[in-house]
């Protein structure tokens, strides 16, 4: 037997479908090869790139001096693994380096930023680098943290002794990016930070709806409930 739905419970069910397919939407990450995976290299190998010298699959572009890629360990500078995964991002190749990213965001959202570090133990000594997200449209700056690590040991046993970042910030703009700068007091390739793990990901308490978007929607599926409504109405159920 057919039954008629009513347009209230049409529309509900609408509104519940859209409400599920913009939260998995908004909450998925927006940083491509945050954990760095991306060119996979051999175990223990590493490569050494500047700006405009970026391997294949890496997403990230280099800004000043180079850095190291590694599949860690990297012995004898780098003894303990990574944070996730296998490989990670040492801000200090030959020197002082910086990387950055580009990505989409939707004005008045709340993101999260968070990464793993720790620090070359090779050298000993504090290792650090500032961290920024800046509105491109603007160049406002959204977030500035500095960072800085000297706890990380070859052993044995080899301890990395990650510290785990989390900030928050609010998109201005429709597009925005993120850097890392290394500011160690050491300019050698043993001085630097040793990144991971890094994701940005709308707050789950921060979505913000694109109004023109649903009420479109909404209008739409009123509109579908109205014309199926009056089609089916003097219509006997049928059995």
């Amino acid at each position: 037997m057919f039954r008629i739905i009513s347009r209230r419970s049409l529309v509900a069910s609408g509104v519940l479908t859209l409400s599920l397919f913009w939260g998995a939407a908004t909450r998925a990450a927006v940083i491509v090869n945050g954990s760095f995976e991306s060119p996979a290299l051999a175990p223990g190998a590493f490569v050494n790139f500047a700006a405009g010298g970026e391997p294949v699959g890496f997403a990230w572009k280099v800004g000043t001096g180079n850095v190291d890629l590694g599949y860690l360990p990297v012995s004898p500078f780098v003894q303990f693994s990574a944070y996730d995964g296998n490989q990670g991002v040492d801000l200090n190749g030959n020197n002082r380096g910086s990387i950055f990213q580009d990505f989409m965001t939707v004005i008045g959202q709340k993101y999260e930023l968070t990464f793993a570090y720790a620090d070359n133990p090779n050298e000993g000594g504090v290792s650090s680098a500032d961290v920024k997200v800046v509105d491109l449209g603007s160049s406002s700056t959204l977030l500035n943290a500095s960072i800085s690590h000297s706890t990380s040991s070859n052993g044995p046993p080899p301890s990395a002794d990650y510290t785990l970042f989390s900030a928050f910030f609010t998109a201005t703009g429709t597009s925005t990016r993120l850097s890392f700068e290394s500011t160690s007091a050491s300019n050698s390739a043993s001085g630097g930070i040793i990144l991971d793990a890094v994701d940005v990901s709308p707050a789950a308490n921060g979505e913000v709806p694109e109004p023109a978007s649903i009420a479109v929607w909404l209008t739409l599926m009123t509109v579908g409930a109205v014309v199926a409504r009056r089609k089916s109405a003097g219509r006997p159920e049928q059995s």
